[in-house]
């Protein structure tokens, strides 16, 4: 997160994560390095042995209980690289449908206790999804011209339960309570399943 102090690692002692993201998300304005990137669709026809295209031998299948189709076909192309032959790739699988389905699913349900966020360490998030709780509540600016009242979440810096390994934040906004709608905008990444500390990275 761009709000905390990170102090700077060796590479030596960062993870082979760590190491990606520094290639692929460099500091200030430079433009990441992208020589190394295999791109799969522009492969089609190379001549090369990176990328590999095979043939599924099932079908892809709707989960049960969605009402629509999840997959443009039952049996896409696929692909592997030489380098990962584990791992296939299937472009373009998903239908628009289904896409718009697992971005509300992440936005609304996944971004919600139990799952923890960037903002986890410095605010004391409600039960409830932050998405459900904007909709009902006015922007700060809306609030004030109206007079109405708006759903604040409390920080965690006020009753001292911050997160003792992470760093205290430069930027004032997670020392203090702040509109569900304002925290919208700082979320950046939750986890799923296994709760790796993403903040002590």
């Amino acid at each position: 997160m761009d709000t905390i102090d990170q102090t700077s690692e060796p590479p030596s002692k960062q993870t082979a994560f760590r190491r990606a993201e520094k290639t692929y998300k460099p500091r200030g304005t430079g433009l990441p390095d992208l020589t190394s990137v295999v791109d799969i669709l522009a492969r089609n026809n190379a001549s090369d042995d990176t990328v590999r295209r095979i043939r599924l031998t099932r079908d892809l299948e709707t989960p049960a209980g969605l009402p629509f189709q999840s997959f443009r076909h039952k049996r896409p192309p696929a692909y592997v690289l030489a380098s990962h032959p584990d791992l296939i790739i299937i472009p373009d699988a998903l239908t628009d449908e289904a896409q718009r389905w697992l971005a509300r699913k992440c936005l609304c349900d996944c971004a919600r206790p139990p799952n923890r966020t960037n903002l986890d360490p410095f605010f004391d998030l409600p039960a409830e999804a932050l998405f459900a709780m904007a909709a009902r509540s006015p922007r700060r600016s809306n609030a004030t011209s109206r007079g109405e009242p708006m759903v604040l979440v409390q920080c965690r810096a006020r009753n001292n339960s911050t997160d003792p390994g992470i760093s205290t934040p430069k930027d004032k906004f997670y020392l203090q309570p702040a509109p569900v709608g304002e925290l919208l905008e700082r979320l950046r990444w939750c986890t799923l399943g296994m709760q790796y500390n993403w903040t002590t990275k």
